[in-house]
């Protein structure tokens, strides 16, 4: 499936308890838009997205933040094997997952989230507030923020860290200088970090 149109190509908003499954499709926004929102209910119930084999989220665009993915409270987003988000593009917060808000699970267990920019924080995953991102598998490579002073791959402010067997590489800032992890807040000690496994 392929964008011609300059809004959100896809968008799963404000629905009650809807969960959503992508496999066996490329979704190309052409750099038209961004390609999915979740966004809060309103009464509670869970909005979820889940990425399973030969899912493809290729080519987003937003001049604001989360151009492959956007997240809002009480959302869920799954990514499995042989998933990939690739070359989309934010002009502020990352070009892949983009999590802003409370309540929110990010779960990698497999794919490749890759070759995705920012302007600022990271092109890969930027989550901030409170949430549970458990990195399981899967790779983050390739992602690029223009600012020198944060990372390339995953920016996290506040929340909860589960790490487990995700590769990472060649994540750069806007020095090139590899960046695969900027954690805000760990000083302040609002993001708690469990290493899982070998």
């Amino acid at each position: 499936l392929s964008s011609a149109a300059s809004d959100v190509y896809k968008r799963q908003a404000a629905d009650s308890g809807i969960s959503m499954t992508i496999e066996n499709i490329t979704i190309d926004g052409n750099q038209k838009g961004r390609l999915f929102q979740l966004d809060a209910t309103g009464d509670g119930k869970r909005n979820s997205l889940t990425l399973n084999d030969n899912a493809v989220l290729q080519n987003g665009y937003t001049s604001a933040n989360g151009s492959a993915v956007w997240l809002r409270s009480g959302c869920d987003f799954t990514m499995n094997d042989g998933a990939v988000i690739q070359n989309n593009t934010a002009g502020k917060y990352s070009g892949g997952v983009m999590g802003w808000s409370d309540d929110m699970n990010v779960v990698i267990n497999g794919g490749e989230i890759k070759d995705n920019n920012s302007e600022y924080y990271a092109g890969g995953i930027v989550l901030l507030g409170t949430y549970h991102l458990y990195l399981n598998g899967g790779t983050i490579s390739g992602n690029s923020c223009n600012s020198s002073t944060y990372g390339g791959g995953v920016f996290l402010d506040g929340g909860n860290l589960h790490l487990g067997g995700t590769l990472f590489g060649d994540n750069v800032d806007g020095n090139d200088v590899d960046k695969d992890f900027y954690f805000n807040s760990i000083q302040a000690g609002k993001t708690m970090v469990t290493i899982e496994g070998n």
